[in-house]
C-alpha cells in the first residue's frame, strides 16, 4: 500500500510530528513512549521530559477520570473510546501555544488500542476544538438572547403579552391539576392616554417603566409573574394565592405607585399618577378555561374605574365555587 520509504520508522515518526493534533502513545504499563510536537507546544513539556513516565503520575488529575478508564479499556479489552468535549472538559492541561495562558484548550479525545506482538499499546489522539466550542457557545447565547427578546417588553423589561399568554396557560393547567387557587390582577394606569398626550411620549415611557418596576418589586414569590399586557395595561399572575392574598398584593401596588409621586396635571381629579386594579381568583375546575378568569379580572377592573379609579376591585365570582354564577 505504501512505498518502502513511507514504511520506514523515521518517516512515520516525522509524520507524527507534523500532524495538527496531539498524539500520545502509552505502553501496557501506561508509560509514555511517544509525545509529539503538538503536545510539546501546548503542554510546555518536551518529549525528553515525559518519555518513560506514567501518564497519571505526570498528570495526577487524570487518576479516576474517564480518560484513565478509556486507556485501561483499550489496553486490557482492546476497545476504542471517544471522549467528547461536552462530557469531559479539557482533561489535559493544554494551552494556546502563542499566549501560553488563559483557559485550557477544549479537547475532543479518541483512545485507540494498538496490538503489536505480545505487547499492547494505546494511542491517544487529542484534537483542539476550542474554536468550535466557542462558536457553538456564541450561537447558543445569541439564540437565548433572541428568545428573551421575543418574550420581553422592550420598553419596561418585564415579560410581554406573548410571554403572559404562555405562562397563563401553564399556571392555569397547574392549578387545575393540583386543585389550588390562581389569582389574576389586571392593572391599568389611570388616564394614561391623556397623560401621554399632555406630557409627551418620553415622559409617558418613563411612567410605564416606573410602574413596571413597582409591579416587579411587589411580587412575593418566585412563581409570581408580571407582564405588560398592552399599552398602559399590566397583568399579574399569583399562583396558589387566594382573594385575600391577591388583595394584599393589590393594596401594596396602589401604595407603591402613589409613593412614586409622578405628577399628573391633566385636570382629571388626581394630582399624581394612579392605577386601577381588577382582581379575579378561583380554583379551576374541569371545564373552566383561562379566558373565564381573564374576563372576571377585566370586569373587576372596569368596576374599579367606574367607582372612581385609584383603587382595586375584587370580582364577585372570586368567592363563588368554580362554575357557579355570581349573584
Amino acid at each position: 500500500m505504501f512505498s518502502e520509504y513511507t514504511n520506514s520508522p523515521s518517516f512515520l515518526l516525522e509524520l507524527t510530528q507534523v500532524v495538527n493534533l496531539g498524539l500520545v502513545l502509552v505502553d501496557g504499563e501506561e508509560r509514555i513512549v511517544l509525545w509529539n510536537r503538538w503536545m510539546e507546544e501546548r503542554s510546555q513539556r518536551t518529549a525528553a521530559q515525559v518519555l518513560g513516565q506514567s501518564l497519571t503520575s505526570l498528570f495526577p488529575d487524570l487518576q479516576g477520570s474517564r480518560l484513565e478508564h478509556a486507556i485501561r479499556t483499550a489496553l486490557q479489552q482492546h476497545l476504542p473510546s471517544v471522549l467528547s468535549q461536552s462530557l469531559n472538559r479539557s482533561p489535559f492541561p493544554l494551552f494556546d501555544p502563542i499566549r501560553r495562558q488563559g483557559d485550557r484548550l477544549e479537547q475532543a479525545i479518541t483512545v485507540l488500542p494498538l496490538i503489536r506482538s505480545d505487547q499492547g499499546h494505546c494511542l491517544i489522539q487529542i484534537q483542539d476544538v476550542t474554536a468550535a466550542v466557542h462558536r457553538e457557545r456564541t450561537l447558543r447565547e445569541q439564540a437565548q438572547q433572541l428568545q428573551m427578546l421575543s418574550s420581553t417588553d422592550g420598553l419596561t423589561g418585564v415579560p410581554n403579552r406573548r410571554s403572559f399568554d404562555d405562562r397563563f396557560q401553564e399556571e392555569f393547567q397547574r392549578s387545575l391539576r393540583k386543585g389550588t387557587s390562581l389569582s389574576l390582577l389586571m392593572l391599568d394606569i389611570d388616564h394614561f392616554k391623556l397623560y401621554n398626550d399632555t406630557y409627551g411620549h418620553q415622559v409617558g415611557d418613563a411612567c410605564l417603566i416606573a410602574v413596571a418596576h413597582v409591579l416587579r418589586s411587589s411580587l412575593q414569590r418566585g412563581s409570581d409573574f408580571v407582564a405588560r399586557y398592552g399599552g398602559e395595561e399590566f397583568a399579574m399572575l399569583l399562583p396558589e394565592s387566594d382573594p385575600e392574598g391577591a388583595g394584599h398584593i393589590a393594596q401594596r401596588v396602589l401604595e407603591r405607585v402613589a409613593a412614586l409621586r409622578i405628577p399628573q396635571g391633566t385636570g382629571r381629579g388626581f394630582s399624581q399618577v394612579t392605577v386601577s386594579i381588577g382582581i379575579a381568583s378561583r380554583i379551576p375546575h374541569r371545564g373552566d378555561t383561562p379566558e373565564v378568569l381573564l374576563q372576571e379580572a377585566d370586569q373587576a377592573l372596569y368596576q374599579a374605574k367606574e367607582q372612581g379609579r385609584a383603587q382595586a376591585s375584587l370580582s364577585p365570582a372570586a368567592d363563588a365555587p368554580a362554575g357557579d354564577n355570581p349573584a
